[in-house]
C-alpha cells in the first residue's frame, strides 16, 4: 500500500472516579483511508475519560460500560464527519485497559489484594491473543 492506514495508541492514561490509574493501549486497523483511525487515535482517550467520570466506582461492569459508551461516542462523532465529507473510511480496534482490583475478591477467588485486572475490547473483526512466556531452560 502507498498509505499506512494502521495506528496504535501506547500511552492511554485514565483516572477512575476514586482516583485510581487506568493504563492502556490500542491497535487500530484502518480501512479505505486514514481519517477514521486518526480520529480514533486523537479522540478515544478523551471520550473514555468522559465516560469513566460518569461511573460511581471502578468495577468490571463500569469499565466495560465506559468502553462501550466511549466507542459509540467516538464512532458517532466520526460518522457525522464521514457523512459530511462523503468518505467510507473505517477501522477495527483492539483496546486493552489495565486497572487495579479495588473490589474485595469473591470468597472463592484466588486473586490476592493489590492485583490488577485487564479488559480487552475487540471492535470489528480484530482479535487479541494473550500469551504467557514460558521459562526456557538453557542447554
Amino acid at each position: 500500500k502507498d498509505v499506512q492506514e494502521d495506528r496504535f495508541m501506547l500511552d492511554i492514561q485514565l483516572e477512575s472516579p476514586e482516583g485510581h490509574t487506568i493504563a492502556g493501549f490500542g491497535v487500530l486497523d484502518g480501512h479505505s483511508g486514514s481519517l477514521c483511525v486518526d480520529h480514533i487515535a486523537e479522540n478515544l482517550q478523551a471520550n473514555l475519560q468522559k465516560c469513566m467520570r460518569t461511573k460511581p466506582s471502578l468495577t468490571d461492569e463500569h469499565v466495560t460500560a465506559a468502553v462501550q459508551e466511549a466507542c459509540a461516542m467516538t464512532d458517532e462523532e466520526f460518522l457525522i464527519r464521514a457523512r459530511q465529507m462523503e468518505i467510507l473510511d473505517g477501522s477495527t480496534m483492539i483496546l486493552a485497559l489495565v486497572y487495579p482490583q479495588v473490589e474485595p475478591p469473591a470468597s472463592d477467588s484466588t486473586r490476592t489484594p493489590g492485583c490488577c485486572k485487564m479488559l480487552v475490547a475487540c471492535v470489528g473483526d480484530s482479535r487479541a491473543v494473550m500469551c504467557q512466556a514460558a521459562n526456557v531452560e538453557s542447554e
